[in-house]
């Protein structure tokens, strides 16, 4: 293989000398390309890295002082009960960047989209509480964020194991080959599909560590807490990066600059 990347000329895979330390494997690498999401149902850290991470969005969630302009609300509160959401929460928490989790997923996305750098695009943090009947709406990523209707690893890492029951993550195979959906407000912050066939689903049940990836166009859901415990994850989007240092260095000073005047904010602990 490396030999015949010699001899055309092309730049071969970053993941032809990788083999031995790879996160996942080549099946799941195609199914990912093929379905517009993947399912990794086994722990791809140790617990107490996981707790690491949970002790750090546990206070950010218990901070009565959190910025108002990062806290979201993804529930139909009038109807269901409010689903808390902290967007940004690693520009607030600066050292969830330095987790084993974090380093975990950017080797990730590596993997999935095969190239040789990756950067963060946006994460943000959901503590679906206990007994709340209020489901997360079927929806695409790419609503959001139009501009970015490209190739992206979002990552919903699961800090407590996530079931049916309490709302693990649900897709729609294929979806993220179709076109952009039309979409409604949920919630306060949320969007909605106005015509999802959900016939196809499939439920995503994980371990504590667990994880799913998904892409900008999948059509994907969450379930209602019915536990009596909260259901947290974590989510990371991560794209590649063809910028020169230079560039990185400006583009990354910009944006954090951008947030902090967008959401009116004191610079953030950390």
């Amino acid at each position: 293989m490396a030999d015949a990347a010699i001899a055309t000329g092309s730049k071969p895979s970053r993941l032809a000398s990788r083999d031995a330390t790879r996160l996942i494997t080549a099946a799941e690498r195609s199914f990912y390309g093929e379905q517009g999401y993947l399912r990794v149902d086994r722990p791809m850290v140790d617990t107490a890295a996981i707790k690491e991470v949970r002790d750090i969005l546990d206070g950010l969630f218990a901070d009565a002082d959190a910025p108002e302009g990062y806290v979201h609300e993804l529930g139909a509160v009038g109807t269901y009960g409010s689903v808390p959401e902290i967007i940004w929460p690693s520009l607030l928490r600066p050292q969830l960047k330095r987790t084993k989790v974090f380093a975990m997923m950017r080797e990730l996305a590596l993997e999935l989209l095969d190239v040789d750098r990756v950067r963060l695009h946006f994460d943000h943090a959901i503590f679906k509480p206990p007994l709340n009947a209020g489901p997360t709406a079927w929806h695409q990523d790419v609503v959001f964020d139009p501009t970015h209707d490209c190739p992206v690893a979002t990552i919903w890492f699961a800090l407590v194991e996530a079931t049916e029951e309490n709302g693990c993550m649900m897709f729609i195979p294929g979806s993220h080959r179709g076109e952009i959906h039309e979409h409604v407000p949920y919630g306060k912050d949320g969007r909605q599909s106005v015509d999802v066939s959900t016939d196809k689903k499939v439920v995503c049940p994980l371990p504590a560590g667990g994880l799913t990836v998904h892409q900008q166009r999948t059509l994907h859901a969450a379930g209602p807490n019915h536990s009596s415990g909260t259901r947290a994850a974590w989510i990371v989007k991560l794209i590649p990066d063809d910028r020169n240092l230079a560039r990185r260095t400006l583009s990354d000073l910009n944006q954090k600059a951008r947030r902090l005047v967008h959401a009116k904010l004191p610079p953030p602990v950390g």
